[in-house]
């Protein structure tokens, strides 16, 4: 009969025991390690996914903090940031030649006065009015509720920029009153801001017109300009509106020359005369 001793039976389990499994994976270290313009500095802990993020420095002296290792080694991450800055740059450069630049919606090439504001903006100015004017009318109940949120929000700084703006602007700012106006009225509006000149006198009175001190909203200066139109039976039209001062203006109101003319008849005629 065959027996097994304690020795074949010892080397038989060890044999068919299944092996223990390797331990956690050590992180990898990344540091002094460079992934495009990032030189790795230290290591930042890991984020809610359990992977290691890393602080890296940029070669143009800006850092970036707590970049996750699938990104550096994916490549998705390379810079600082700076890169992108410079990729704009050169973008400016390639479609700015000369002094024209190259509409991105219409594809015209047109004079750089010609250009809209706004960094990275490649509209020019029509093409941008449109733009703005159908993404309003898409979103018009958000952007409204937005707005109105901020200026709850930002009371002071709105009105603070709304009195700058007055006052650097003060022909924009008499053109958009007088085109609310008209709008509430129903009244004819077809003048635009080139009809909006204004003097440094007034031309009825001989009033300093200042531009710079346009008084609190409904309680404007004696010398504040106001947009006047000469026949209050016509709207704001070319040759019937210019600019005056707020003393002459309320007091034509909507009389014409000859009730004008008769008051000062009466007034002269008064005993004791009005001084």
């Amino acid at each position: 009969m065959y027996t097994l001793s304690f020795e074949s039976v010892s080397l038989m389990t060890s044999t068919t025991s299944k092996p223990k499994p390797p331990g956690r994976i050590p992180r990898a270290d990344l540091v002094g390690q460079r992934f495009g313009k990032l030189t790795v500095t230290a290591f930042a802990g890991n984020n809610r996914h359990s992977q290691s993020t890393w602080d890296a420095r940029c070669s143009c002296g800006g850092e970036k903090r707590g970049v996750c290792i699938t990104s550096l080694k994916g490549g998705r991450v390379s810079s600082c940031g700076c890169a992108r800055r410079d990729g704009w740059q050169k973008r400016a450069a390639r479609n700015i030649h000369g002094g024209v630049f190259t509409c991105s919606a219409c594809k015209m090439r047109l004079p750089i006065d010609q250009k809209a504001g706004g960094r990275g903006n490649y509209r020019c100015r029509e093409c941008a009015k449109a733009y703005r004017r159908n993404r309003y009318l898409n979103n018009k109940l958000a952007i409204r509720r937005n707005a109105s949120r901020y200026r709850e929000k930002h009371r002071d700084l709105v009105k603070q920029r709304t009195a700058e703006w007055r006052r650097t602007h003060p022909a924009e700012y008499l053109f958009q009153l007088a085109k609310r106006r008209a709008k509430s009225r129903g009244i004819e509006f077809t003048i635009t801001l080139v009809d909006v000149v204004i003097p440094e006198v007034c031309p009825v009175l001989g009033l300093p017109l200042d531009t710079k001190k346009p008084g609190k909203r409904g309680f404007p200066l004696a010398g504040s300009p106001t947009l006047d139109r000469f026949d209050n039976a016509k709207g704001y039209v070319p040759g019937n509106v210019s600019v005056i001062s707020w003393r002459a203006n309320s007091l034509k109101k909507d009389a014409n020359w000859q009730e004008l003319e008769a008051l000062v008849q009466w007034m002269k005629a008064k005993e004791p005369p009005c001084q």
